[in-house]
């Protein structure tokens, strides 16, 4: 594994059977990491600083978490394998109770989600190229369509913008949450090889996965590559996914790693 320059890993944390995880998210207010697992069906629950607390398996047959996101004491989760939406509501700390599942008909292969202030859900269509837009109780409003929109993997909203990381290209895409476009970042493409999930921090700096190249990289706003932040050797096929930031600002990202599931780097 190399570490890109002024990056280290500080330490890594998780068990061997969790090294399946994909999405990632912070509890905004709680000292909480949450953490979908594919392969076991899922989400597991650490502290911030990598402690671990409990495994929640919610009661769904063929369930398989990927995206995920935080609001308003809701996590909000997409299930690639059965098409589907749910909502987990989280009243104490790791603690997920009141279970919503909704069954969705109007999109195929939900991955990345993100939501904004008024707590409308963002979902990335990959199957029809689009962006779904369901209000906070799950019930389908309208979509977002746009040529570039060719498999939208990721999602995030991130000063009343919302940011679509694509498969093809690929390319980082900015709309307004009203579904206007306001800007393509063309550069990506030169860098990444297939992009998984991503992370826009206030500097609107873009943190990538890049499943492929095994690793993490990041970009300005204006598309131009800054620096590698950590890469694994590919004769070890360690895989990368999942990325997010904690309250303290530094980046924990998840990987196939059967050692050292999760890391937490400083930058």
């Amino acid at each position: 594994m190399n570490c890109g320059e002024d990056v280290r890993v500080l330490f890594t944390f998780g068990r061997a059977q969790n090294a399946t995880g994909r999405g990632l998210v912070t509890h905004p207010e709680l000292n909480i990491l949450f953490a979908t697992d594919v392969c076991n069906a899922c989400i597991h629950i650490y502290t911030q600083s990598g402690d671990y607390v409990t495994t929640y398996t919610p009661p769904l047959n063929n369930f398989c978490p990927w995206g995920m996101s935080y609001k308003d004491q809701s996590i909000y989760l997409s299930d690639i394998r059965r098409n589907r939406l749910l909502r987990l509501t989280d009243y104490s700390i790791c603690v997920l109770k009141e279970f919503y599942c909704t069954d969705v008909t109007v999109f195929s292969s939900p991955k990345g989600l993100a939501c904004d202030d008024n707590s409308n859900v963002y979902v990335g269509d990959v199957s029809n190229n689009r962006i779904c837009i369901f209000d906070y109780e799950l019930n389908f409003s309208h979509t977002i369509r746009h040529k570039l929109l060719a498999k939208p993997r990721d999602v995030q909203v991130e000063e009343s913008c919302l940011v679509v990381l694509t498969e093809r290209k690929p390319f980082v895409l900015l709309f307004s949450l009203s579904g206007d476009m306001l800007r393509v970042l063309h550069k990506l493409e030169q860098r990444i090889i297939e992009p998984w999930f991503f992370y826009v921090d206030e500097n609107f700096n873009i943190t990538i996965s890049d499943y492929y190249d095994y690793s993490f990289k990041q970009f300005s706003k204006e598309g131009e590559f800054m620096r590698q932040l950590i890469q694994f050797q590919p004769m070890i096929f360690v895989s990368v996914f999942g990325i997010c930031v904690t309250a303290d600002k530094q980046i924990v990202i998840s990987t196939s790693d059967m050692k050292h599931p999760f890391m937490i780097l400083a930058t």
